[in-house]
């Protein structure tokens, strides 16, 4: 089955890691969107992210290039199911842009969710975020 929903960042905080040459980005980030439509609820994620276009004083640049990991915990619904799954976001920004491609982790979902499977992708389209997955139970 496939869904489709628009998001919003609710909360972000991000933090550098220590430790990785001078010329080089990465940071964490705690995340919790909100996403409305077919799917409908909170995404939880927990991001690392690289960015290797570092300028001579060691700021990354906001629009610079960046790819990123992410684990997603979504609760909520897809329709009329209402539960809960996990995801992996592997993506990345460019341009003030961001565009990811999930996958559901086999054995995460819970309540009418149990047992989910599939993928999904996450996207910028005309001043909104847009997130599709196409997913079976």
């Amino acid at each position: 089955m496939k869904v489709q929903g628009e998001f919003t960042v609710a909360h972000w905080d991000q933090e550098p890691v220590e430790g990785f040459p001078e010329q080089m980005s990465v940071a964490r980030a705690s995340v919790v969107y909100e996403a409305s439509g077919e799917i409908a609820g909170k995404l939880t994620v927990e991001y690392l992210m690289y960015c290797a276009d570092v300028g001579t004083e060691g700021t990354q640049d906001e629009g610079a290039p960046t790819t990123y990991v992410g684990f997603m915990l979504f609760e909520g619904s897809l329709g009329e199911q209402t539960g809960s799954f996990a995801l992996i976001d592997r993506g990345a920004y460019a341009d003030f842009t961001p565009a990811s491609d999930l996958s559901i982790e086999s054995d995460s979902g819970a309540g009418d969710l149990a047992g989910i499977t599939g993928t999904g992708r996450y996207y910028a389209r005309d001043d909104k975020m847009i997130i599709e997955l196409d997913y079976e139970l």
